[in-house]
């Protein structure tokens, strides 16, 4: 929303795109509840709500496919469910106002089918019937509740954002995950298949989450880069386990290309590693990225 409180200090996001073709479908969305494609507004001719004709579209911008949703006309509950059934590996989920039963039942099967699902919700939803943090709070131990004295005001959910080859995806937009949201209200919503994306969301879901005391099994107590003259010959970490733990080590360049992967089982308390590929790199900036079942923890390396 446009106001000084959630543009300052509650937690937001947003996406500037530019591009004629998004611009259109927005503009078409406006017309509908504008009445006219004229300057001035005909209430006669307005369509609001359930009123508003379908008119989802999926574009390639740039090369990225992007999906444009309007509630209530467009299928947004189903939308989000089949990206929920698509996750390979795991589900981030960031959203103000959540309690679709049909939303939350299709991540509790995810969750029980070992996909790490994390989510941070509102304080206040807690007290919300139907509720999906108390829903998902019974089925994971990687759901909290924001604890700061402003608004939790995301929308977002992200789909296996840590693995480049899984086709990671962004949703995003106005929609609140409720019945209102979804089938009642004038809202947008987004999705996006892109890593680059994907990547950026996660980080700000890291942030809110750790913000929140979220529970983690593995945690980075240090990296240390050796070289050989040549380039960086092999990386030293140490990590903090709660016990042991199947993990895998994943190297990156600036821009997110797969360089090398590493897997290691982790003891309980602190762990030393070498990672080390089969050629030196070269001199640079790498992103070392530990992963295991519940947890996802990244490194910069310089």
């Amino acid at each position: 929303n446009i106001h000084d409180e959630y543009a300052e200090k509650d937690a937001n996001n947003v996406v500037i795109i530019e591009d004629k073709q998004l611009a259109r479908i927005y503009t078409k969305e406006f017309e509908q509840m504008w009445g006219t494609k004229f300057d001035t507004p005909d209430p006669l001719g307005s369509r609001f709500h359930k009123s508003k004709v379908k008119i989802s579209e999926h574009l390639s911008i740039n090369s990225i496919p992007i999906e444009v949703y309007m509630a209530p006309s467009d299928s947004i509950r189903e939308t989000i469910i089949r990206a929920i059934e698509s996750s390979d590996h795991e589900i981030y989920i960031s959203v103000f106002a959540a309690t679709d039963e049909e939303i939350t039942k299709a991540l509790i099967e995810k969750i029980e089918e070992g996909i790490d699902v994390k989510g941070v919700f509102e304080k206040m939803s807690g007290s919300w019937k139907y509720s999906m943090y108390n829903k998902l709070v019974e089925y994971s131990d990687y759901i909290v509740e924001d604890d700061t004295p402003r608004l939790l005001h995301h929308k977002y959910m992200l789909i296996d954002a840590n693995h480049y080859q899984s086709n990671p995806i962004c949703i995003t937009g106005s929609v609140n995950w409720s019945s209102g949201g979804i089938e009642a209200n004038d809202e947008n919503m987004l999705l996006i298949r892109d890593a680059s994306i994907a990547n950026q969301y996660a980080q700000e879901f890291w942030a809110r989450y750790n913000e929140a005391g979220g529970k983690k099994e593995l945690r980075f107590l240090s990296a240390c880069p050796f070289n050989n003259g040549k380039g960086i010959d092999s990386v030293a970490v140490v990590i903090q386990s709660d016990g042991e733990k199947e993990i895998v080590f994943r190297f990156y360049d600036i821009w997110g290309k797969p360089i090398f992967n590493s897997k290691f089982t982790t003891q309980e308390g602190g762990n030393r590693l070498i990672v080390k590929d089969n050629a030196p790199l070269s001199y640079g900036l790498y992103f070392l990225m530990l992963e295991n079942k519940s947890d996802t923890l990244k490194y910069k390396i310089d």
